[in-house]
């Protein structure tokens, strides 16, 4: 285990990213002590670890720290998440840490596809198919690229969009090699670091995307305070909202299955709390909101930004919110209804209680089945069984690069 002394030598190392990325915690945590030195030391890594536990600042830091202190010039790190909400929400978190260093950092997506490919910036923040279009357009911009970040790689993993991600990885690598080649480059290595926050074979997905990878897991269970609820109706929701005051809950995230039931449920929040025929008190300050897919992207932008900022509020969302987009810290998480992984379930309940070492879930059963199916992921989750699969290739993908 990394000691105090560890930490005040790695704290010395990281001369130019200490002060923007880790004053204002005070310390690192233990991912980080364990990840930050491998990575300064230039080796590939899958990097595993809990929700929240700094795996962000894990990567990105000694990257930027290597991109300083070895002077990496034009467009040095690509940072590749699953998600363009990941994106944006990434680059508001990173843009203001690294501008103090006179680091350029953008987002390219579908949303924010201008890139200006002959001054390129310092770091990208992208998706896999921005990636693989940018590869695509404007090839040469890659000639200086130093380091890969796989965001969230778990979710990528063993599905056709992992598959694009290794092989738009292989021609990444090639165009390095033949950068060096035309001596466009001095090297041709590009570091590659993983993140997940939930994994069942690190190991094997380490090794589909980076090359002689060392994997760092970090053990960071929290405990889990779940209770159970048979829901009948939205009155069900409405009687536990009542008894926020009580539980000590000022900011609650509702997890449901289904984009109509997001709404149907709100509106009904809506109506109790604010509805003239009504005397029920508003624990919310009329903090209530929807996230799903098919609202406006800037609708969801600012209904991120306010439930983030705000310090009372309840929010209904579908999977959108499972990932890590900053959201504040959670006082209680709302499954209505199980999901059906347990990778789901736990990013779910990750979302919750951030700053703790605790877990405060609340799940709505609607049939017996449902109440079996949270047992079984609660005890998943208690004792680190995960979901297990078998990866498998999809050729359709190589018709796809070809094209």
């Amino acid at each position: 285990m990394p000691t105090y002394e560890d930490a005040a030598r790695l704290k010395s190392r990281l001369r130019f990213t200490w002060e923007p990325l880790f004053s204002r915690f005070g310390s690192f945590t233990p991912v980080q002590l364990e990840a930050i030195p491998a990575v300064l030391a230039g080796s590939d890594c899958l990097i595993a670890s809990r929700t929240a536990s700094g795996k962000t600042e894990a990567a990105t830091a000694p990257l930027v720290e290597r991109m300083k202190s070895e002077k990496w010039a034009g467009l040095s790190i690509l940072y590749i998440s699953p998600t363009r909400a990941l994106v944006n929400d990434l680059f508001r978190r990173l843009e203001p840490r690294l501008a103090e260093l006179g680091v350029t950092v953008r987002p390219r997506t579908a949303d924010s596809p201008h890139i200006n490919a002959d001054a390129p910036p310092s770091i990208i923040i992208t998706t896999p198919e921005s990636f693989d279009a940018m590869l695509m357009r404007t090839p040469r911009m890659f000639v200086n690229v130093r380091a890969l970040v796989l965001d969230e790689i778990h979710l990528l993993d063993n599905t056709a969009r992992g598959d694009g991600l290794r092989l738009s990885i292989h021609r990444l690598r090639a165009l390095r090699r033949n950068a060096v080649k035309r001596g466009d480059a001095d090297t041709d290595a590009v570091q590659t670091i993983a993140l997940s926050a939930t994994i069942s074979e690190p190991h094997g997905t380490a090794a589909r995307y980076c090359i002689s990878a060392q994997v760092i897991k970090v053990e960071g269970k929290r405990r889990i305070e779940a209770e159970l609820r048979t829901m009948e109706s939205a009155a069900d929701l409405r009687a536990v909202i009542d008894d926020f005051r009580e539980r000590g809950v000022r900011k609650a995230l509702v997890f449901c299955g289904s984009r109509a039931e997001t709404e149907e449920l709100a509106y009904g929040i809506r109506q109790d709390t604010g509805g003239a025929a009504t005397n029920v008190v508003d624990p919310f300050g009329g903090n209530i909101f929807v996230h799903h897919a098919s609202l406006d992207r800037k609708v969801r932008l600012d209904t991120e930004a306010r439930f983030g900022e705000a310090t009372v509020g309840i929010c209904f969302a579908t999977s959108t919110l499972e990932l890590g987009v900053d959201i504040g810290d959670i006082d209680l998480v709302i499954l209505v209804g199980a999901p059906y992984s347990v990778g789901s379930f736990l990013q779910r309940i990750g979302r919750g209680n951030r700053r703790t070492n605790r877990t405060a879930v609340l799940g709505f059963y609607r049939s017996p089945r449902e109440h079996h199916l949270f047992k079984v992921l609660l005890a998943c989750a208690e004792s680190g069984v995960q979901d297990e699969s078998i990866y498998a290739f999809r050729p359709s993908v190589v018709v796809q690069q070809i094209l």
